[in-house]
């Protein structure tokens, strides 16, 4: 197989170990040549602190000899693939949160050289929880990189001549590219369109012609009724434009009064879009409107758009707030008293400060949440390392900003009712989060609720064990039912 793990593990069973190196964050990006006999691989040696500026190497299959083409402790190396008989890298500085990798071919010896800066990252997508399976979002073919990169609210396919380094929109489509592969000319990839789920389209680069080969979900999509988002762009009082999608309710009659849910995206670096977000489609299904937006830090605006370092909760949190105001001016038929607000990981993390710092909304469906970066910052699997960028500072360097960036520093202020999805497995944000903030709304006479599943981690939105994702989307409905619906 292409991929090796450090410990050897693979989609083939046993292989033969390349090295001691593993990545720091857990993942071990690696490329096999064309022609089989060296494998390209990133990762870090350490002992018991994570390193996550990790080395780029080399191994020779055939004399067992590993190289090395970039010492690691410099910067972050990542997204690597063999481009001819060079090494594509993308390598980030790291030196902020929402900073976008530079791009760099590596010769056999170490020695690279810089590709154009495109401001993106390799690998892109919009944020759904419908995909199933996954593939590559990169690779080398007839002299250029392909990859998939995010741009607003969608993600296009984009090819990087690795001679020249011109870069061109090869697919621009409205909706999102999971994965692709290339042969006899023609690309072909898991894609969703024009709010359907996820079908296997071929492409021609070069007319840009598109052809959906399958119709897998076809007997689904015929059954439900499905609400096309509809999606417009304002200016923040920043003068930063934004994009804004809406969702309206099955069986929409013009005149009537409906409730309203505000979906955040995670991240921050995520993105949303107008492709089938199921979570937001039962919404509809029961009668509400849905609606959102990618606020600043969001992914597919560049490094500057993305830079969240210092600001959680500031900009972010004027940008939901405006883009509200601006929901509902364009659609009056929204009760304006009748609107909540639902989001997981920095999702939940804005929900959690957003019922701390007003109470325009009705009601609140936070999940696998942050709440307290004091104790965040040791005690999950990339708290040291991405929670730490983005908070920018230790609580011993400064305890005032970690704790000015902590939602539960403003629990008191909570009036919103809120209920708390948590996985007891979740190591990205533990559920001491969901329970400190479940207290403290608690002891402050807020109706709050927690539903915890046993046995399901971060992703259990997206991958969980079906019965759960029924029992999460029933739990989050029925308490927006409650407090939303007269």
């Amino acid at each position: 197989g292409e991929w090796l793990s450090h410990n050897g593990e693979c989609a083939y069973g046993k292989v033969k170990p390349i090295g001691r190196h593993s990545m720091g964050n857990g993942i071990c990006d690696a490329s096999r040549s064309a022609d089989g006999r060296k494998v390209a691989y990133t990762g870090a040696e350490y002992t018991d602190k994570v390193v996550v500026r990790t080395g780029l190497y080399l191994y020779d299959i055939e004399t067992g000899k590993t190289k090395t083409l970039y010492k690691q402790g410099q910067k972050m190396v990542g997204a690597i693939t063999f481009a001819g008989d060079k090494i594509f890298a993308a390598i980030n500085d790291g030196e902020y949160s929402g900073q976008n990798s530079r791009f760099y071919l590596f010769d056999e010896n170490g020695e690279h050289t810089a590709l154009p800066f495109v401001d993106a990252e390799v690998g892109g997508a919009t944020g759904t929880d419908v995909n199933y399976g996954g593939g590559q979002n990169k690779k080398f073919y007839d002299g250029k990189l392909y990859m998939t990169r995010a741009v607003w609210g969608d993600s296009y396919l984009c090819a990087m001549d690795m001679a020249t380094g011109e870069d061109v929109t090869v697919c621009s489509r409205e909706g999102s590219i999971n994965c692709f592969d290339i042969a006899g000319g023609k690309v072909y990839m898991t894609a969703m369109r024009g709010g359907a789920l996820a079908e296997i389209y071929e492409l021609d680069p070069a007319s840009g012609e598109e052809k959906c080969l399958t119709a897998f979900n076809k007997p689904f999509m015929d059954q439900p009724e499905v609400s096309i988002p509809e999606h417009f762009t304002f200016k923040d009082s920043d003068g930063v434009e934004l994009d804004g999608y809406v969702i309206k309710p099955v069986g929409y009659k013009p005149g009537r009064k409906y409730p309203a849910v505000l979906e955040i995206h995670g991240g921050p670096k995520g993105i949303f879009g107008g492709v089938f977000h199921h979570e937001m489609q039962v919404f509809a299904s029961h009668g509400f409107f849905v609606f959102y937006t990618n606020p600043r830090g969001s992914d597919g605006r560049g490094e500057k758009f993305a830079y969240s370092t210092k600001f959680l909760g500031t900009k972010d949190y004027d940008d939901l707030m405006e883009f509200t105001d601006e929901f509902l001016r364009r659609y009056p038929e929204v009760d304006e008293k009748h609107v909540g607000i639902c989001g997981g990981s920095y999702g939940g993390f804005m929900c959690n400060w957003m019922i701390g710092h007003t109470d325009r909304y009705a009601a609140a469906a936070s999940q696998r949440s942050i709440s307290n970066y004091v104790c965040k910052l040791t005690a999950t699997d990339i708290g040291t390392t991405y929670d730490l960028q983005q908070v920018g500072a230790t609580p011993w360097e400064s305890f005032e900003t970690v704790w000015e960036t902590s939602p539960i520093k403003y629990a008191h202020n909570a009036k919103t009712p809120t209920l708390f999805i948590q996985a007891d497995e979740d190591y990205r944000c533990w559920m001491s989060d969901a329970l400190q903030m479940f207290s403290a709304l608690k002891m402050n006479g807020v109706d709050s609720k927690v539903v915890l599943f046993h046995g399901e981690n971060h992703e259990l939105s997206r991958s969980g064990r079906p019965e759960n994702r029924i029992t999460r989307l029933r739990e989050i409905v029925g308490w927006m039912e409650k407090y939303l619906k007269k």
